[in-house]
């Protein structure tokens, strides 16, 4: 069997045989793959080069002009029918709603005559320039996040046999990209200071991200049943995000997370006071809304009580994921390896820990810089 562009040849019953497949576009708007074949001529009359001649003429015939051909299949038609069903079904609602932003944010940038078939790596070059040309503020992190969601448009194709000239995105280059603004990590300090001033609820979740550096979308998917005061554990089994539960991040998000002191104590008094206002709460969220199975809107939280009562006390509010880094920097600062911070944070990998969750000054590099003095006197002032 000889494959040509996107069909094969053989020999079938003393004929050529050319057999192809075809993307055809339903009335319901789906892309469906159609096999289609044609006899050549007789084996007896036609060498095997002249077939594979009459192959490859043929395919170029038909393949290119064909209404019906996956020629046809608008780079645009296959992202909003094929693409985003595939990705609906198959992946997590956030991740979804995630790529759905991405697309309709540059989707304008998109040549509408693209073509699958057609793209190549030189044309993906060109739109993750002119998306940054648009965008000119959009971080290297976010440039990055764009490629790869256009990457695995074209990685599904593939699979579907949409394409079969590889993935055209694969090696492209990202333009240059606005640098990432360093991120925020809580100290000891600023947390006792929230601690002093903010009302329940918010006080009882920032103690618990304080002390635990959970995830937002973590502390939300907490139910009692998930908390254990024998042991003083939290075993985060999933997360509420985009208005469901889902899983964890990932194996390493599913460690049973230790509760201190304090937070165990709080926590106790706030399931006898929940139990005191309701029955059977077990199965329902720690931080619950009014809503009966729905956690507390932690975004609503932060914009109603937290944010008014930061400004009003002179703190700055650098979001939920600034506990989390805090905790990291703190474990750090007292000496606790990194990789058991880790374990803590239950990241997949140590260098995820250091990388960003450690925001401070490595011992060794201090003890480096003790050398630099500029032989100033310890107790003189620059002359």
């Amino acid at each position: 069997m000889k494959k040509h562009q996107d069909g094969s040849l053989t020999s079938d019953n003393g004929a050529w045989r050319l057999r192809w497949r075809e993307t055809l576009k339903q009335p319901d708007g789906s892309l469906k793959r159609i096999r289609r074949s044609i006899t050549l001529g007789p084996t007896r009359e036609l060498k095997k080069h002249q077939a594979q001649a009459l192959a490859t003429e043929h395919l170029a015939r038909i393949l290119p002009h064909s209404s019906s051909s996956s020629f046809a299949v608008t780079f645009h038609d296959f992202v909003n029918t094929e693409y985003f069903a595939h990705v609906r079904a198959s992946l997590a609602k956030s991740t979804v709603n995630t790529y759905e932003i991405i697309w309709r944010t540059h989707a304008p940038v998109v040549p509408p005559e693209w073509r699958m078939r057609e793209i190549r790596t030189v044309d993906c070059q060109h739109l993750l320039r002119a998306i940054q040309k648009r965008s000119p503020n959009l971080t290297k992190l976010t440039l990055a996040h764009i490629k790869a969601f256009f990457s695995s448009i074209f990685s599904h194709a593939l699979r579907l046999g949409v394409i079969s000239h590889g993935n055209p995105m694969q090696h492209t280059t990202l333009p240059e990209g606005r640098e990432s603004e360093d991120t925020y990590a809580y100290s000891p300090e600023e947390i006792t200071r929230m601690l002093s001033i903010l009302p329940e609820p918010a006080n009882l979740v920032v103690l618990l991200l304080a002390c635990t550096g959970l995830r937002r979308s973590e502390a939300r998917g907490l139910r009692w049943s998930d908390y254990d005061p024998i042991s003083r554990t939290l075993h985060v089994r999933g997360k509420y995000l985009s208005g469901e539960y889902s899983r964890t991040k990932s194996k390493a998000s599913k460690a049973p997370v230790p509760v201190v002191s304090p937070l165990a104590s709080r926590l106790n008094l706030e399931y006898q006071r929940q139990r005191i206002m309701g029955s059977t709460i077990d199965d329902q969220p720690i931080f619950p809304s009014r809503i009966p199975n729905v956690p507390l809107d932690l975004h609503n939280l932060a914009t109603r009580v937290i944010k008014p009562a930061f400004k009003a006390h002179g703190l700055a509010w650098h979001g939920f994921h600034a506990f989390r880094r805090g905790l990291g920097t703190f474990l750090h600062s007292q000496g606790v390896p990194d990789i058991e911070i880790q374990s803590i944070l239950r990241h997949e990998s140590v260098e995820i820990t250091q990388k960003s969750y450690v925001k401070a000054i490595a011992p060794n590099i201090r003890k480096a810089m003790e050398i630099v003095t500029f032989d100033i006197p310890v107790q003189g002032k620059l002359q």
